[in-house]
């Protein structure tokens, strides 16, 4: 198994992560659980991220680059793969979902919807709405998605993270939510 292999296994298990973990995690496999100081260390594996290896003076993005992360906006690193058939039949739905957002995001409902049946071979994808939309979700990967209002955009889907929020501030999202769905309505 590569590296990036590894790397990629490890944000996709921890359901994301931050720079700061990837680093840590490949330092530690690389010398020994609890050596990584993160003040020395810092930097560490930063070409892999980077558009200038300084190094090799080569484009050293190769964590981001095809099968490998991708970073949200919110900050924090997430795993893209392409599946063969027999791996998708591993994946519930809801996480095929959510990945396929992320990467073509945002999209809109019928996108979505079109997707959905190629995926599934369903004919049904509005049921499935209220479990993606859940912003008070506790998925491993703390993703939901979100309708963009915004002028441009009005009626796309993108992806949101509740990753570190505090149960008062997944509460205060959703009366800002209801309060903006009020004023749609009004």
């Amino acid at each position: 198994m590569t590296k990036k292999q590894l790397i990629v296994d490890y944000v996709a298990m921890k359901g994301g992560a931050s720079y700061s973990e990837i680093i840590k995690y490949i330092y530690e496999h690389n010398h020994g659980k609890d050596t990584f100081d993160p003040v020395e260390n810092r930097g560490y594996y930063s070409s892999a991220f980077s558009k200038m290896c300084r190094y090799s003076g080569k484009d050293g993005r190769y964590l981001l680059q095809g099968d490998g992360l991708k970073k949200m906006p919110n900050g924090r690193y997430y795993a893209v793969r392409t599946l063969a058939p027999a791996q998708l039949a591993n994946i519930s739905i809801t996480e095929h979902m959510l990945d396929w957002i992320f990467e073509n995001g945002p999209v809109s409902y019928t996108d979505m919807d079109n997707e959905y049946k190629r995926f599934s071979h369903s004919n049904s994808f509005s049921h499935h709405l209220p479990n993606l939309s859940n912003y008070y979700t506790n998925r491993p990967c703390s993703r939901f998605i979100i309708k963009d209002t915004t002028s441009g955009r009005r009626g796309l889907w993108q992806i949101e993270s509740n990753y570190g929020w505090t149960e008062d501030e997944k509460y205060d999202f959703g009366m800002a939510l209801c309060e903006a769905k009020k004023n749609n309505y009004e």
